[in-house]
């Protein structure tokens, strides 16, 4: 039987694009917004939060402790650096202000919901985190227009793709069996679970941006990665029907 490789590819670039559309339109219109709400209420309750009795650990007030400096590193001109916080390792990422890390520095944090969103180093000067409420907030000001516009863009490539495409689109889904329904599930976590993971490692180690840029790194990475194989996997499947 001669194969429509054409029709094939065809055929999984209106897949990929309907589902991708949606996907995009998730995170950056459904998901991104909650997590921007999210940020507003934490600067919010910031703000007008005390500083915690000495000694005290509370999610509601502001705790001024101690710390000493270690595993000093710099992303893309960025400092970075480790300090146990509660007896945990948490890794500290500049935003602004004039302290420089050094290793074995002895600095007062003051924490915020376990996170240290000011540093004052041994010399007065002071270092503000990206784990700060109000430099979230910055951030996420800085990319809600375009995830908006992106949102929206992936909204109409869903429903145009969707509309003009749907026999193409659907029709796979409607034949699915249960096991397949089951299978493509499965292959879906595969992919998000070491996703989420390798972001969160890599932030962690310093080997990505920290914040919402280095889970963007990732996602590209595994765009590029994926979908050369997926589409050439397409082609190999559709030469042998």
């Amino acid at each position: 039987m001669r194969t429509d490789i054409p029709g094939c590819l065809i055929s999984a670039l209106l897949t990929v694009a309907f589902w991708g559309a949606l996907t995009v339109f998730t995170i950056t219109l459904i998901l991104y917004p909650l997590l921007y709400l999210q940020d507003v209420s934490s600067a919010d309750d910031y703000r007008a939060a005390a500083y915690c009795e000495p000694g005290a650990h509370s999610t509601s007030c502001r705790e001024r402790t101690t710390a000493v400096v270690s595993n000093v590193r710099s992303f893309d001109g960025q400092p970075e650096f480790d300090v146990l916080v509660h007896g945990k390792p948490v890794s500290v990422t500049w935003e602004s202000g004039a302290y420089k890390p050094r290793n074995g520095d002895v600095v007062q944090l003051m924490v915020w919901r376990g996170e240290p969103v000011l540093v004052a180093g041994p010399d007065g000067s002071e270092m503000v985190t990206i784990q700060d409420p109000d430099a979230k907030l910055r951030s996420d000001k800085d990319v809600l227009g375009l995830f908006a516009v992106v949102g929206i863009f992936s909204l109409v490539t869903a429903v145009l793709v969707g509309w003009f495409g749907r026999r193409i689109v659907f029709a796979r889904l409607g034949g699915t069996t249960r096991p397949q329904f089951l299978n493509g599930l499965a292959l879906a976590l595969g992919i998000i679970v070491p996703l989420v993971t390798l972001t969160l490692v890599g932030q962690a180690y310093g080997w990505l941006p920290q914040g919402k840029l280095g889970a963007w790194v990732v996602g590209l990475a595994y765009a590029i990665l994926l979908l050369p194989p997926f589409f050439l996997f397409r082609w190999w499947k559709s030469r042998r029907t």
